[in-house]
Parts: structure tokens; sequence; C-alpha cells
């Protein structure tokens, strides 16, 4: 495979088994999935006893029924997470006090993509400005709230919005619809899950 034809692939001129543009699952993602699954430790089987159910029809990846809907679990656990309190909290007050450090001087913008997680982190514990916030991040997560963003919350609570989730279908290799897929309909209900939050302490509540 030539230059030309590597180009073609990542801008989307040829069919790419690593990308699609019609909402169906594609090997690129595939990897992030079961690399999800396995960490929180909810893959049934090793990854290499995974693949045998997959194949490559021309440029798409298609499954057999059973490795489809196994497929379509995973992908709507990492969802869940994605909308979960336990990520959305932490998310958001990440973010804010990134911008705080930033606003305070502690972190020229220019050098955020420079530092690693943890160099960050050593930037937000040693500031007087978020200093004492990120340590109740680190050690006292649990006494963090979410809420939709109509709901009930102090004024000055985060603001996070979940705008997308990847909720890709995997193609089944013998012709089925994917709708026949048990776990189909549970994609409209995770996609409820897309809209605006609000973020604050457990003492702030009202």
């Amino acid at each position: 495979m030539n230059l030309v034809e590597v180009v073609d692939l990542i801008e989307g001129f040829r069919p790419n088994p690593l990308r699609s543009q019609d909402g169906a699952l594609h090997a690129d993602h595939l990897d992030s999935w079961v690399r999800s699954a396995a960490a929180f430790g909810i893959l049934p089987k090793p990854a290499p006893e995974l693949l045998p159910g997959f194949r490559l029809s021309g440029s798409r990846l298609e499954a057999d029924p059973d490795t489809a809907e196994l497929t379509l679990q995973l992908i709507l656990h990492e969802a869940r997470y994605h909308a979960s309190a336990e990520n959305i909290g932490p998310a958001a007050v990440l973010r804010a006090l990134t911008i705080r450090l930033i606003e305070a001087g502690g972190l020229p913008p220019s050098q955020l993509g420079e530092r690693t997680d943890e160099e960050l982190l050593v930037l937000l514990r040693q500031h007087a400005s978020t200093a004492e916030e990120t340590a109740r991040l680190l050690y006292r997560p649990h006494e963090l709230r979410v809420a939709w963003a109509e709901g009930d919350a102090p004024s000055h609570a985060y603001r996070h919005k979940l705008s997308k989730l990847y909720l890709a279908v995997p193609r089944i290799s013998n012709g089925q619809e994917a709708e026949s897929l048990p776990s189909y309909p549970l994609i409209a209900e995770v996609e409820r899950l897309i809209g605006e939050y609000l973020v604050f302490w457990e003492e702030e509540e009202r």
C-alpha cells in the first residue's frame, strides 16, 4: 500500500475497516471497548477468544449473532459509565480546577498539552487556588453530587455537558438486522442520559 492509498483511507476517500461513517461498529472502536471491559473486569472471555467471532466483509467488520450481542453489551456498559456520577463528577471538577489554575497563573495554557496527568495533579495540589479542592477530589470524591442541569443545585455548581455517547451497532454476519439483538432496545434508554449535568460538593446540597 502506498502513501496515497493510506491518506485516502484516513481521509475517508476509500472504505476503511478502521473507520465508518454510518454509525456501525468499526475495528478501531472495538479495540477500545474490549480493553475497557477487561479493565472493568466484565470481559467474559479473553480477547483472543472474542476475535474469531468477527470477520471482514469487504471493508466492513461483521460478527456472528452471539459475538454481536456480547459486543453491544460492552458498548452499553462503557456508555453508562461515561454517563455515571462516578465519571461526570470528577471530570467536571478536574476541568474546573485546571481552568482555575490557568487563570491564576499557575500553568501557561501553551504548556497544558505537554503535561502528563501526574504532572498536572502535582501543580493542582501545590497551587494555593486549587490545593484544597484537589485534595478533596483525590481523597473524598464520594462527597460529590451530580444532578440534571434543570434540577435543584447550588448556583455555583460546576456544569458538565455530555453531548455524545459512542453507541455503534455491530453488524451481523448472517444477514440479521441489528434490531434483532436482545440488547438493542437498551440503546434508546442509554441515549436519554445525554444532556447537561450539575456537579457540586455534598455540603452544598439544599
